[in-house]
């Protein structure tokens, strides 16, 4: 292909080309002074991908392996359904053997390290109403009538109950409808929504 005249900071895209299979080829720093991801996108340093956990991720874990790995951006390094890649934690994420994962190279300390984790064991929402009117000083309240937003189906049966904690000191009416979610810092459940009262 032709570069047309087009360069970028006196490079054609014949030079960019070379300099990023150098990279690829060999690794190590650039033959060339460094260029911003604003200058060459998707340049041999963005190296996004994602896939699951081989086992369960602790937030002490150091790193772990992770499978199933797809390509985001940057080269295809894994070409396998059985090629796996350590990745490091130093965010502190946790999650459950399978969790889907998204990870990166960072430069600075030569490995992949984790930057989101989709955890269905800690995202759990739900729907469901009021057993009774709550006040802006009532700490807990049960709900019944629950059904599944996001994450596993904890409440199979229409009799099931859950206490949900107002950590907000909202107000509501009884059979108010609600929404509540898992904390995992404080172990409980907490309302995200309520219905306004009547009054």
């Amino acid at each position: 292909m032709a570069d047309e005249g087009f360069t970028i900071e006196g490079h054609s895209l014949t030079r960019i080309s070379a300099m990023l299979a150098w990279w690829e080829e060999y690794g190590g720093d650039l033959p060339v002074p460094f260029y911003r991801r604003s200058q060459l996108p998707n340049g041999p340093m963005d190296r996004r991908y994602t896939g699951e956990l081989a086992e369960a991720l602790s937030s002490t874990d150091a790193s772990i392996d992770v499978d199933t790995v797809k390509t985001i951006i940057g080269p295809t390094l894994f070409d396998s359904s059985t090629d796996t890649q350590e990745v490091f934690n130093p965010d502190g994420w946790e999650g459950s053997s399978g969790d889907g994962c998204r990870f990166e190279f960072n430069r600075s300390s030569s490995h992949f390290e984790f930057y989101a984790i989709h955890n269905t064991d800690l995202d759990k929402r739900y729907t469901g109403s009021l057993t009774g009117a709550m006040s802006t000083g009532t700490a807990s309240i049960s709900v019944d009538g629950i059904s599944t937003i996001t994450g596993p189906d904890l409440f199979s049966s229409s009799s099931d109950t859950q206490t949900v904690y107002n950590t907000h000191g909202w107000e509501g009416d009884n059979d108010a409808l609600s929404r509540f979610e898992w904390n995992q810092a404080s172990g409980h459940f907490e309302f995200y929504a309520i219905d306004c009262p009547s009054t």
